[in-house]
């Protein structure tokens, strides 16, 4: 494998970005494309191991985690890729994205309970039309230290982000 891993990655992301807009259309070929996407990132964690930064560049870590955020599919390997990343954060901070580390786990523990640490995973309202809402968050009073310690905005600024990209209204009580 050609081992420019940061342009390597950096394609994939735009793919992966291409697309996202579009699965509300077609998800299979979402998945089909990330399903492509993460046998390519599997054969590199092979080669480098871990995903760090001084190896990936930031970009490429982004976008390692980007793909593994997309494979719901594979609930394994995106538990197999936040222990590697949540091992390496142990270690060195400086490595890893750890922004992802929040948004990934977040992902698996919706799916797992349907509940989350971080605030990062809405979903669509079923009260209100063109809405969001969180999934429930556990020990809320503590959120604003954990997304902080994580590099991520104040839950208000993502909220508002999350309005404009999606053009939804977000439906929350904190």
């Amino acid at each position: 494998m050609n081992k420019d891993y940061a342009s390597i990655l950096s394609t994939m992301m735009r793919e992966d970005q291409q697309l996202i807009l579009s699965i509300d259309e077609n998800p299979k070929l979402f998945q089909r494309q990330n399903k492509k996407h993460i046998a390519q990132l599997r054969q590199i964690l092979e080669e480098i191991k871990e995903p760090r930064i001084s190896i990936l560049g930031y970009n490429g870590a982004l976008a390692a985690w980007l793909i593994v955020q997309h494979a719901n599919y594979d609930v394994s390997f995106q538990r197999k890729y936040l222990n590697i990343t949540k091992k390496l954060y142990r270690n060195n901070p400086d490595e890893v994205y750890k922004e992802g580390i929040a948004y990934l786990e977040d992902r698996i523990s919706v799916q797992d309970i349907g509940k989350q640490l971080y605030g990062t995973q809405f979903k669509d309202s079923l009260e209100f039309d063109n809405s969001l809402e969180p999934y429930p968050i556990l020990n809320i009073d503590r959120l604003a230290e954990r997304r902080k310690k994580m590099g991520l905005s104040n839950i208000e600024e993502y909220i508002k982000e999350l309005e404009q990209v999606y053009g939804k209204k977000v439906i929350y009580s904190f």
